[in-house]
Formats: structure tokens, C-alpha cells, sequence
């Protein structure tokens, strides 16, 4: 039997632009989901918007702990949000730079473990 890496829960903000339109949403497949905003497969609010840009994320180990945060986090101010992603992403590109270039890193909140993800450019399954 082999050992699955434990499931990451992240909690995630998308651009349209630096200062634009944001989402606020949570996943376990964060390159997917990416890849979804990016290619505007999603008939909802991102896809109206064009809000395609990961500019800020999370990792959680527990679902209820990431869920209670995005739940949190669509309540804050506009202001709070984009505060939080000028914080830890000062150059608006690099997240998005990151994944055009394939791999992306970040940080668990609860263990500080990093995590990274690859995206390839293709539909991620």
C-alpha cells in the first residue's frame, strides 16, 4: 500500500488585474483550479469578470479550518484583501509568472511546511 501525501486545503485569491475585481475561493487542487480561472472554464463569477490571475494562497491541513477562512475572508474589507496580497506577493506577476513557468511554492499555514504544485499548461484532468 502507499502512502498518499496528506491533502492540502487551500484558500486562494484571484485578479483580474493588480487592484481589480477579486475572488476569494477555496480548493484541494490549487493547479487545477488555476488553470480553470486562467482558461475562463468556469461559467461563474471568474469567467464574467476574467478574474484569472492567482495573486495570493494558503495552505490548510484540515477542510473546516480553510473553509471557516474563506468564509472569513469574503467578509473583509476590499482594502484588508488587497493589503494582504501586496504583503506576500509585492511583485502583482509572480505568482502568475511562477505558474506560466510551471512550478509554484507556498507555505502551510498550520505547519509552515512548503507546497508546491505543477502546472503544465494542459487540462490538469
Amino acid at each position: 500500500m502507499r502512502d498518499r501525501p496528506p491533502k492540502v486545503f487551500h484558500v486562494y485569491i484571484m485578479a483580474s488585474k493588480p487592484r481589480g475585481v477579486l475572488y476569494v475561493g477555496m480548493t484541494s487542487d490549487l493547479a487545477g483550479r488555476a488553470w480553470k480561472h486562467r482558461e475562463h472554464v468556469l461559467e461563474v463569477f471568474s469567467k464574467r469578470y476574467w478574474v484569472d490571475r492567482l495573486v495570493y494562497f494558503e495552505g490548510h491541513d484540515d477542510a473546516s479550518v480553510a473553509a471557516r477562512r474563506e468564509r472569513a475572508m469574503k467578509r473583509w474589507r476590499r482594502d484588508w484583501k488587497i493589503e494582504l496580497v501586496e504583503k506576500s506577493n509585492p511583485i502583482p506577476d509572480l505568482i502568475r509568472d511562477a505558474i506560466s513557468s510551471a512550478t509554484c511554492c507556498g507555505t502551510t499555514a498550520s505547519s509552515g511546511e512548503e507546497v508546491c504544485f505543477v502546472i503544465d499548461g494542459e487540462d490538469p484532468g
